[in-house]
């Protein structure tokens, strides 16, 4: 009599633990505590740090929407970027208005930039598409700086941030922890965003276009459309990392529309892994403490950050975190390698 084995429940089973672990919402998850729960605990300067890396993920996250999955890249970002972090000062300066109107004035505005501009960018391809990109950022730097009575020139716009009420509660942008708590939230809700949108049917049709945009007209999808979303994805990203940049400074300058600003993004991609979400975060860690360290004592860091730069793409064409991808894939096949092959009941 043939004795019927028992049923192995999923979470019984040898890799369900280790499926589990490599699963990146419990990583994100614990991520999201961990910068909750540590608050009290930080001195401020690297209160500090964490806000700015909290600021510039967003602005990452947003630029890997379009270049890690659709694969335009833009060297025109900066234009957003500005168009957040003027559109909230102007707003609070010349119009008066208050502390929330002033935010969602911003949000509007870039979002209906990224909208106008992208319609007529996204057209293109390769060089031009970059081309017309870069000529959007600098013609809105040469106006900011044109126009210094408006927006201050080089010198700059500062503002106060008014308290405001929302929901009953009074919020207080110049106390630190609620500064922090806001920019971590912001990051917070952006980074699960392009997680769940990576993984949807909208994801999988924008990796498509960067993978072999000539295919998707044949599979049905309008191209111009998914380029189009995407590119406003990343617009509307990064006049959100505009406007809290500007709450965090309480300033705001031609800095904001500048070339550097464009590049950043690029760097911090290509450095933790274009199209893998927690790889711009990476590479936005570790670009803005090497900053903050490195540019105390030497000068000319942005040469070291360029060799770097080049080593990590050389050996690792995917960025840090497509390496370690590699790497445990690969150490996983060489386990299934070697297991031993189980023998079947008769």
């Amino acid at each position: 009599m043939t004795r019927t084995p028992a049923k192995v429940r999923p979470s019984e089973r040898p890799g369900a633990t280790r499926s589990v672990l490599r699963s990146p919402w419990l990583w994100s998850v614990v991520g999201i505590v961990v910068l909750f729960a540590i608050q009290p605990l930080l001195p401020a300067g690297v209160m500090s740090l964490i806000m700015l890396i909290c600021i510039y993920s967003v602005y990452a996250l947003g630029y890997d929407v379009m270049f890690g999955l659709t694969a335009q890249s833009s060297l025109g970002q900066a234009a957003f970027f500005g168009l957040g972090g003027y559109s909230l000062v102007l707003t609070s300066l010349r119009l008066n208005f208050p502390l929330p109107l002033a935010i969602l004035t911003g949000l509007v505005v870039g979002l209906a930039a990224a909208f106008i501009i992208g319609a007529i960018a996204v057209r293109l391809s390769e060089a031009y598409f970059v081309i017309i990109t870069l000529l959007y950022a600098s013609v809105l730097l040469l106006l900011a700086n044109n126009l210094n009575k408006i927006t201050g020139g080089n010198d700059g716009l500062s503002f106060n941030l008014q308290p405001f009420n929302l929901l009953g509660m009074r919020i207080d942008l110049y106390e630190p922890r609620t500064m922090y708590f806001l920019l971590a939230g912001v990051a917070v809700l952006f980074f699960l965003f392009t997680l769940m949108l990576s993984r949807s049917r909208l994801g999988l049709v924008l990796r498509s276009v960067g993978d072999n945009q000539n295919r998707v007209p044949f599979l049905g999808y309008n191209l111009y459309r998914y380029r189009l979303a995407a590119f406003v994805i990343a617009g509307f990203m990064t006049s959100v990392s505009g406007i809290l940049y500007a709450l965090r400074l309480h300033y705001v300058s031609t800095e904001f529309l500048s070339f550097r600003m464009s590049v950043m993004p690029i760097v911090w991609v290509l450095l933790g892994g274009r199209g893998t979400v927690i790889g711009p975060v990476i590479g936005v860690a570790i670009m803005t403490i090497f900053e903050y360290y490195v540019s105390a004592i030497v000068t000319n860091y942005l040469i070291i950050v360029g060799v770097l730069l080049i080593l990590v793409m050389r050996w690792s064409p995917r960025g840090l975190v497509g390496y370690l991808q590699s790497l445990l894939g690969g150490r996983a096949r060489r386990r299934l390698k070697t297991a031993p092959q189980g023998k079947e009941d008769a």
